[in-house]
Protein backbone atom coordinates (compact mmCIF):
# COMPACT_ATOMS: atom_id res chain seq x y z
CA UNK A 1 0.00 0.00 0.00
CA UNK A 2 1.00 3.50 -1.03
CA UNK A 3 2.56 5.97 2.04
CA UNK A 4 -0.45 7.39 3.77
CA UNK A 5 -0.64 11.09 5.36
CA UNK A 6 -0.24 9.77 9.39
CA UNK A 7 0.29 6.53 11.04
CA UNK A 8 -3.22 6.42 12.05
CA UNK A 9 -4.36 6.72 8.88
CA UNK A 10 -1.89 3.51 7.69
CA UNK A 11 -3.20 1.48 10.69
CA UNK A 12 -7.02 2.38 9.43
CA UNK A 13 -6.04 1.01 5.83
CA UNK A 14 -4.14 -1.98 7.06
CA UNK A 15 -7.20 -3.22 9.51
CA UNK A 16 -8.94 -3.05 5.79
CA UNK A 17 -6.87 -4.99 4.49
CA UNK A 18 -6.96 -7.45 7.87
CA UNK A 19 -10.64 -7.76 7.77
CA UNK A 20 -10.40 -8.67 3.64
CA UNK A 21 -8.52 -11.07 4.68
CA UNK A 22 -4.81 -10.28 3.90
CA UNK A 23 -1.69 -11.78 5.64
CA UNK A 24 1.41 -9.97 4.77
CA UNK A 25 0.87 -6.59 4.28
CA UNK A 26 3.43 -4.47 2.35
CA UNK A 27 3.97 -0.93 3.47
CA UNK A 28 5.90 2.01 1.33
CA UNK A 29 7.99 3.83 3.17
CA UNK A 30 9.70 7.12 3.01
CA UNK A 31 11.73 9.37 5.13
CA UNK A 32 9.89 10.76 7.94
CA UNK A 33 7.49 8.86 7.01
CA UNK A 34 9.31 5.84 8.54
CA UNK A 35 9.79 3.79 11.68
CA UNK A 36 6.80 5.96 13.41
CA UNK A 37 3.56 4.73 11.00
CA UNK A 38 5.29 0.61 10.86
CA UNK A 39 5.72 1.09 14.58
CA UNK A 40 2.06 2.59 14.94
CA UNK A 41 0.96 -0.68 13.02
CA UNK A 42 3.49 -3.28 14.61
CA UNK A 43 1.59 -1.93 18.26
CA UNK A 44 -2.02 -2.18 16.72
CA UNK A 45 -1.07 -6.00 15.05
CA UNK A 46 1.96 -7.30 17.18
CA UNK A 47 1.13 -11.00 14.71
CA UNK A 48 0.90 -9.28 11.40
CA UNK A 49 3.31 -10.10 8.60
CA UNK A 50 4.57 -6.67 8.06
CA UNK A 51 7.15 -5.76 4.75
CA UNK A 52 8.61 -2.16 4.27
CA UNK A 53 9.16 -1.21 0.46
CA UNK A 54 11.13 2.00 0.28
CA UNK A 55 11.59 2.61 -3.12
CA UNK A 56 14.94 3.70 -3.02
CA UNK A 57 14.29 6.38 -0.58
CA UNK A 58 17.55 5.68 1.48
CA UNK A 59 21.24 6.06 1.63
CA UNK A 60 23.51 4.74 3.47
CA UNK A 61 23.62 7.87 5.67
CA UNK A 62 20.33 6.98 6.93
CA UNK A 63 21.57 3.81 8.34
CA UNK A 64 20.55 4.45 11.68
CA UNK A 65 17.23 5.16 11.12
CA UNK A 66 17.18 1.73 8.39
CA UNK A 67 18.51 0.03 11.97
CA UNK A 68 15.51 1.43 13.93
CA UNK A 69 13.13 -0.86 11.60
CA UNK A 70 14.28 -3.94 12.95
CA UNK A 71 12.83 -3.32 15.84
CA UNK A 72 9.39 -4.31 14.31
CA UNK A 73 9.90 -7.74 13.32
CA UNK A 74 9.52 -6.95 9.56
CA UNK A 75 9.44 -9.38 7.06
CA UNK A 76 12.09 -7.55 4.74
CA UNK A 77 13.07 -4.17 4.30
CA UNK A 78 12.56 -3.75 -0.38
CA UNK A 79 14.78 -1.97 -1.74
CA UNK A 80 16.20 0.38 0.24
CA UNK A 81 18.59 2.59 -1.35
CA UNK A 82 19.55 3.37 -4.88
CA UNK A 83 18.44 0.24 -7.90
CA UNK A 84 22.17 -1.08 -8.42
CA UNK A 85 23.66 -0.11 -5.59
CA UNK A 86 24.85 -3.76 -4.84
CA UNK A 87 27.65 -3.18 -2.25
CA UNK A 88 26.22 -0.13 -0.35
CA UNK A 89 23.15 -2.99 0.28
CA UNK A 90 25.64 -5.55 1.11
CA UNK A 91 26.93 -3.05 4.03
CA UNK A 92 23.53 -2.34 4.89
CA UNK A 93 22.30 -5.53 5.21
CA UNK A 94 25.54 -6.70 7.09
CA UNK A 95 24.51 -3.81 9.70
CA UNK A 96 20.86 -4.78 9.94
CA UNK A 97 18.87 -8.58 11.12
CA UNK A 98 16.42 -7.78 9.00
CA UNK A 99 16.35 -9.43 5.27
CA UNK A 100 16.46 -6.78 2.62
CA UNK A 101 14.78 -7.32 -0.65
CA UNK A 102 16.31 -6.22 -4.24
CA UNK A 103 14.06 -6.12 -7.12
CA UNK A 104 14.89 -3.13 -9.57
CA UNK A 105 18.05 -3.70 -8.60
CA UNK A 106 18.22 -7.64 -10.20
CA UNK A 107 18.76 -7.51 -14.29
CA UNK A 108 20.88 -9.43 -15.14
CA UNK A 109 22.53 -13.17 -14.04
CA UNK A 110 25.74 -11.46 -13.25
CA UNK A 111 24.09 -9.22 -10.29
CA UNK A 112 22.29 -12.57 -8.82
CA UNK A 113 25.66 -13.31 -8.68
CA UNK A 114 26.94 -10.40 -7.15
CA UNK A 115 24.80 -11.09 -4.23
CA UNK A 116 25.37 -13.86 -3.98
CA UNK A 117 29.27 -12.67 -3.20
CA UNK A 118 28.32 -10.04 -1.67
CA UNK A 119 25.67 -11.91 0.82
CA UNK A 120 23.00 -9.62 0.60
Amino acid sequence: MGVQESPEALVKAVTGYIADGYRRIKMKIKPRKDYEYISEVRKNFPNAMLMADANSAYRLKDIEMLKKLDNLDLIMIEQPLEPGDLIDHAALQAQLKTSICLDESIVSLDDVEKTLTYRI
